[in-house]
């Protein structure tokens, strides 16, 4: 379903939906800023006020993806497969955009102590292969619902 208005008058909405699995939301604001909002089909069940994406002048910015399993909402129990599933979270939000793990430019990962960092780049390694985006590993405090990862990344769009 595609709904349109003058993108002059103030504040427009396209709504595409494929098979109920994914919708972009499309604004215009006074014909000086575009925006995409890039949704996958969980996002109606997110609690916070976010977009899972954003596309903006040929770049995604993807919101921190946790890792939790988005169909049984369980954490891996294994810290290297947590990050498995925060890449593969992330990685539905590019494919929804119409993109691939080769487009991502940068990833800022978040993990709860340093001690971690070594497990983390292997999986993270072995995950994306020879693609090597720009990256900062940030430890920090708890995580929502447990999960021992988040990651946020930006992607080239065009």
């Amino acid at each position: 379903m595609i709904t349109e208005s003058n993108p002059f008058s103030g504040m427009l909405s396209i709504l595409k939906q494929d098979a109920g699995k994914y919708r972009i939301n499309q604004f215009y604001m006074q014909g000086e800023i575009t925006m995409k909002l890039i949704e996958t089909q969980y996002s109606k069940t997110a609690k916070g006020h976010y977009s899972p994406g954003v596309l903006h002048n040929g770049i995604l910015y993807i919101s921190g993806q946790i890792s939790r399993n988005l169909d049984t909402k369980e954490k891996p129990e294994k810290f290297e497969d947590e990050v498995k599933q925060a890449l593969d979270n992330m990685e539905l939000v590019l494919k929804t955009a119409g993109l691939s793990k080769e487009k991502v430019l940068s990833i800022r990962a978040f993990i709860p102590s340093i001690e971690l960092w070594d497990e983390f780049n292997s999986a993270y390694a072995s995950w994306f292969g020879g693609h090597k985006p720009a990256r900062t590993v940030v430890p920090c405090r708890d995580l929502h619902y447990g999960c021992r990862v988040e990651i946020e990344a930006i992607a080239a769009a065009d």
